[in-house]
């Protein structure tokens, strides 16, 4: 009796002090508790951490109150916080494969910028956690695999804001100019290159080095696109005769800067072509004293080390304004002929187009009975003229390319095409000595508009013959 009478003594002593009677330690429990936050289990097991987190808020209570029953809740609270802990340890071992691509959506900042997509994704993975908590594993794991699908195509939403985001709103900014009426090869070009990114972004899940060289090629073929089409709006339609005259200028100044470093002072009223060719004998003289320095170099010994380097350092400084210079004599020599090409057809006629080195003849003036693919005789005069300029371009590869407008079936138009592209090429082989490997035909039907069609002018705009000449090394 007296034994008991001690116990029940010490009993009221621990009480009037605020200790615990026995259980859990307070101090560790608030520790391992603080780590499983950081795994985040309101999403990885909500329901276990929603019982954990009540248990552990009473337990917490408790002991700020020194309540007789603390004990007990903080031994209910380390109970509680075992079982989330298991959860968690379940189910990151049952869909590890799920973990992941919620961890790499995550790391490609999905939260942030899809924010819409991630709170999807994050409750569908949250129910199917529950249903592995009430034990339904089979239909958690199938709504599991719906939220890795939904975590991985956010993700890949993401990198392409990130990746591809300039060269889409670039591509945005020419739809919104017009461009593919003002520039269409160059609209297009841009539009192949920015689906050509997309698409291996798609293939290889991840903004790898080549995924972003392809975001980089498609950034760089908008933006050029892009240039062109204000400089071309400039000219037809803003006459905005002052910006124009500023592009042409640009151009200038960068021949004479050539000219300068020459030490050669060219008036351009003529063309810079004269510029250029005045260069010529510069560079000409200027290759022969690099010669001539390398010849007394190799007779003077003593100096053989010094007048190398001073060699090295003229020959690079020459080959680079040789590339300079052949690279602006080509574009000159280029010019003229594409301007004497313009020259032999009327706007009704044909219309020439340069693509890098690439000349296109558009054939507006060819033309074919409705359905009809055969080449008549009103068309010979015309083609004649176009076996002449081919005949300007030995070596050349040919392209011939038929389009029909929007009417009809697409594969009626298309094959209708196809046909009238291989009566041209039939044509042309005969005119001109090409062999069969360099001329090719292709039907495109109706899929290369080049105006949208709001009525007959444009379709007639559409219906065309374009030619594409790439001129042989």
């Amino acid at each position: 009796m007296r034994k008991q009478w001690c116990s029940f003594l010490l009993w009221m002593s621990c009480l009037a002090l605020g200790a615990p009677v026995q259980g859990a330690d307070v101090a560790a429990l608030r520790a391992h508790w603080r780590d499983l936050l950081v795994q985040e289990p309101a999403v990885f097991a909500p329901q276990t951490f929603h019982a954990a987190e009540l248990a552990w808020a009473a337990c917490e209570s408790a002991e700020q109150r020194g309540a007789s029953d603390r004990a007990a809740l903080a031994a209910d609270a380390e109970k509680q916080i075992a079982l989330l802990d298991e959860a968690l340890a379940r189910l990151r071992a049952a869909w590890p494969a799920i973990v992941q691509a919620r961890a790499a959506a995550r790391t490609a900042r999905v939260p942030e910028v899809l924010p819409r997509e991630w709170h999807s994704a994050e409750n569908t993975f949250m129910a199917a956690a529950r249903k592995l908590e009430s034990g339904r594993a089979e239909a958690g794991a199938r709504q599991a695999e719906e939220a890795r699908r939904a975590y991985d195509a956010a993700r890949v939403a993401a990198l392409r804001q990130d990746v591809l985001g300039e060269a889409h709103a670039t591509v945005r900014r020419l739809e919104e100019l017009d461009g593919r009426r003002f520039v269409p090869r160059s609209y297009v070009r841009a539009l192949d290159a920015v689906n050509q990114a997309d698409a291996a972004l798609q293939k290889r899940g991840d903004a790898d080095v080549e995924v972003r060289a392809a975001a980089a090629r498609a950034a760089a073929e908008a933006k050029h696109a892009l240039f062109l089409l204000e400089r071309v709006r400039a000219a037809c339609v803003e006459s905005d005769a002052a910006r124009l005259e500023n592009t042409v200028l640009g151009w200038e100044e960068s021949v004479q800067t050539i000219l300068h470093t020459l030490g050669l002072e060219v008036p351009l009223e003529a063309s810079v072509g004269t510029g250029l060719q005045a260069a010529i004998p510069r560079i000409t003289e200027l290759a022969a004293d690099s010669r001539r320095l390398q010849t007394d170099a190799g007779h003077d010994a003593a100096g053989l080390d010094s007048l190398r380097g001073v060699v090295r350092t003229l020959q690079d400084s020459l080959r680079a304004r040789d590339v300079r210079s052949d690279a602006s004599l080509q574009a000159a020599s280029e010019y003229r002929r594409f301007l004497s090409l313009q020259r032999a057809f009327t706007r009704d006629e044909g219309r020439v187009f340069l693509d890098n080195r690439d000349v296109v003849l558009r054939l507006p003036g060819l033309q074919f009975a409705a359905g009809a693919a055969d080449v008549g005789a009103e068309a010979m005069p015309l083609l004649e003229r176009v076996a002449e300029l081919l005949r300007q371009f030995p070596g050349a590869s040919v392209v011939v390319e038929s389009h029909t407008d929007a009417q009809g079936a697409a594969d009626a138009n298309q094959a209708l095409s196809q046909r009238r592209a291989e009566a041209v090429r039939a044509y042309l082989m005969e005119r001109v000595p090409l062999p069969a490997s360099r001329i090719s035909a292709v039907g495109w039907g109706s899929a290369r508009p080049v105006v949208a069609e709001a009525g007959d002018a444009d379709r007639a705009q559409n219906r065309r013959i374009e030619i594409i000449v790439s001129p042989g090394e």
